[in-house]
């Protein structure tokens, strides 16, 4: 697992009533720019340390699609 320097924003309230929490995580020149987003009771209760296990997930997550190696053959679904 990577462990991505990652930057947050405090959390701030949606138009549509929702949370987020928005954040840059990045790693040797890869950056993901995402937001963790939910009701305001499940943002609330979030604690630091688990913001930055979502985040780092994500980033893990996201890194592993973007650096996956390229198939040589197409994939031909039937």
């Amino acid at each position: 697992m990577i462990t991505p320097v990652i930057v947050s924003d405090p959390p701030i309230t949606n138009p549509d009533g929702s949370m987020s929490i928005d954040f840059v995580a990045s790693y040797e020149g890869y950056v993901l720019k995402d937001a963790i987003v939910g009701t305001p009771e499940y943002i609330g209760s979030l604690t630091a340390d688990e913001i930055n296990t979502i985040e780092v997930d994500r980033f893990n997550a996201w890194y592993a699609i973007v650096t996956a190696p390229v198939a040589d053959e197409p994939v031909v679904e039937e």
